[in-house]
């Protein structure tokens, strides 16, 4: 373990050495997260993003990482209706923090303008969350009867065993880079481990639909 963690330090540093440049900045994304068995809703996610170019000043590849702290949220499909012709469903909202690390290439136009693409894996970290039931009657007609109702399942989904509290995956993304700091960012995250448990727990691997926002400095 000592000459891996040895391995590790040795490599990062001899990275950064060879790096032309360092940078390090805020982030800020919205998302739309969910899997096959639920609908995606919108989140956000905030943190600190930091990369290092190698090559020439104009073009080359690049690695970044960021530590972003997200909200996610996303629906289940009706579970069907009950004798009294109630609809149930369900409504998710966790959040933690995702970390993401990602090799690409740039290439710069000008001064002002460039393009980059990059991918890698990512991981997940979950810290807490809620599971809501919601309830919604409607008549022998098919119209709605009242307003939908509300009931907290679970109060900490990853405590509860709803949702698996670590998760990883490859995120992808394409941008723009203006001004040599603004970065506006497009991405998608595909998740390779499942995250619900229970009855839920096949084939729910997340995807996460990224708009996003980044200053260098």
């Amino acid at each position: 373990m000592k000459k891996i963690i040895s391995f590790a330090i040795t490599l990062l540093f001899t990275t950064m050495a060879s790096a032309q440049s360092f940078r390090i900045g805020p982030a800020a994304r919205i998302q739309w997260s969910g899997t096959q068995a639920v609908n995606n809703k919108m989140g956000w996610a905030a943190g600190v993003q930091g990369d290092m170019t190698f090559g020439k000043e104009n073009k080359g590849l690049f690695l970044d990482a960021a530590v972003l702290f997200d909200s996610k949220r996303c629906e289940s499909v009706s579970v069907g209706y009950s004798n009294e012709h109630i609809e149930v469903y369900y409504k998710y909202h966790s959040y933690g923090f995702t970390i993401p690390v990602n090799v690409g290439y740039k290439l710069k136009f000008s001064d002002n303008f460039g393009l980059f693409a990059a991918a890698g894996p990512y991981l997940n970290i979950g810290l807490g969350g809620k599971a809501k039931q919601v309830s919604q009657k409607y008549g022998e007609n098919g119209l709605l009867v009242g307003e939908p109702t509300e009931e907290t399942v679970s109060s900490n989904i990853f405590k509860d065993k709803v949702m698996n509290r670590v998760g990883c995956g490859i995120g992808f993304k394409v941008g723009a880079e203006v001004f040599s700091h603004c970065q506006v960012q497009f991405g998608y995250n595909l998740g390779l481990t499942n995250t619900f448990k229970g009855t839920l727990d096949k084939d729910n691997k997340e995807q996460t639909f990224i708009i996003g926002l980044a200053y260098m400095f």
